[in-house]
């Protein structure tokens, strides 16, 4: 089991989460832990459906933003740029399985959090629900 829950633990404030991960399967089990958790998750599979996304309405953006770096149409770096740029109020947490260096790159960016892959649930979900 990926999550053990705990009843006593303090209720979790659900989240709008975006995804942003091109492996249907990863992006499956994050996007089935998270709305069983009571968090409302939008997906995208590339930076363009991401940078789409994040052009919503203010009250539409997500609170935080899983990211992978390696998407089919370019690297995930790309959203964290924009985010960043505009000055967005994101959590950004990085998940990939990329090399060091790139890595060090997204690092650069000052997301929130960088997970590698295979990402550890548990400690995702601590980050996730760490007060902000």
């Amino acid at each position: 089991m990926l999550l053990a829950m705990n009843p006593v633990a303090r209720p979790i404030t659900p989240l709008r989460t975006l995804v942003v991960e091109d492996d249907a399967s990863s992006r499956n089990a994050l996007q089935a832990i998270l709305r069983i958790l009571g968090h409302q998750v939008s997906t995208a599979t590339t930076v363009g459906e991401a940078l789409h996304l994040l052009g919503a309405r203010a009250d539409e953006l997500p609170e935080t933003l899983l990211l992978d770096l390696m998407l089919p149409d370019g690297n995930g770096m790309e959203v964290l740029q924009q985010i960043r740029k505009r000055a967005l109020a994101i959590r950004v947490a990085v998940l990939s399985g990329a090399d060091k260096p790139m890595l060090e790159a997204a690092r650069a960016l000052n997301p929130d959090a960088v997970f590698a892959k295979p990402v550890d649930a548990p400690r995702l979900l601590a980050w996730l629900h760490t007060e902000r």
